[in-house]
């Protein structure tokens, strides 16, 4: 198993070195090669959480009218709340942030009955380096679609496979000493995760209370202390921030520029 994962890996490296020297390729940032953010320490004990909301009708126009995704939307406005944030900070890097997108892969087969939940992931641009908000959502987008081609070609299993080659009994001691070096924070994978995924489009109620709205939380790490996860629900998209409090403690403050993004993207592009 270990040989054939190699040997696959090693296959898929060749077509997607091939397909991003292409002209027209837009190739996704590599892991380890972020800039640096405040958002790179090593966690605390305390976290921060925001909270925002954006219509989810606005989304859909944008989309409509740019042709990105849903998700690709929402990247674009993490990517401008972190902009304006780490900018009045003067904290803003000359690079773009990197934002790792978790990915499902699931089959139909895969069902809560067997308990199966498969994941993948890709890297991809926040083009927190352009100003204009439709420059930097067609950046993102493009990005998102060579990320989106590159995991196709490690097929979707991949990130399963590669878990497995690592014996849980080494990389415990392993995660522990890279943790307490600081090499976790010195250079993290990338800048935040940020990942989204559809809600209920009808209400849901917990004894008879009708549940108004919804905010997802995702996991921090090391070097990654920023978790920005959206879900849809009705016709809301909620957006759960959490972060290591000593790296972001005004993540509520972040929070709030997400729908301030909206508004300046649903305004660039009206009309």
């Amino acid at each position: 198993a270990a040989v054939r994962t190699v040997a696959r890996t090693g296959q898929a490296a060749v077509r997607i070195r091939a397909r991003n020297r292409q002209p027209d390729a837009v190739a996704p940032p590599s892991p380890f090669r972020s800039p640096r953010t405040p958002l790179a320490t090593r966690l605390g004990r305390r976290r921060a959480v925001g909270l925002a909301q954006v219509e989810r009708d606005e989304v859909e126009q944008i989309r409509r009218a740019t042709g990105a995704t849903v998700n690709d939307v929402i990247l674009a406005l993490a990517g401008g709340a972190l902009r304006a944030h780490l900018e009045e900070l003067g904290e803003l890097p000359e690079r773009s942030l990197v934002g790792f997108v978790p990915v499902s892969v699931r089959e139909e087969s895969d069902t809560l009955e067997t308990g199966v939940n498969r994941l993948s992931g890709m890297f991809v641009s926040l083009a927190t380096a352009i100003e204009d908000p439709v420059a930097r959502l067609e950046a993102v987008s493009a990005c998102a679609r060579q990320a989106k081609a590159q995991d196709r070609a490690l097929g979707p299993d991949w990130f399963g496979a590669m878990a497995e080659l690592a014996l849980p009994a080494a990389l415990r001691p392993l995660t522990r000493l890279m943790t307490r070096s600081g090499a976790t924070s010195a250079r993290p994978p990338f800048n935040v995760t940020v990942s989204s995924f559809p809600g209920s489009p009808l209400p849901l109620f917990c004894a008879g209370g009708k549940m108004v709205s919804y905010y997802p939380f995702g996991p921090v790490f090391d070097g990654v202390a920023l978790n920005i996860t959206a879900s849809t629900y009705l016709d809301q998209i909620g957006f759960g921030l959490i972060a290591c409090r000593n790296a972001l403690p005004d993540v509520e403050v972040l929070a709030r520029r997400i729908p301030d993004a909206m508004t300046q993207l649903s305004k660039a592009t009206a009309g």
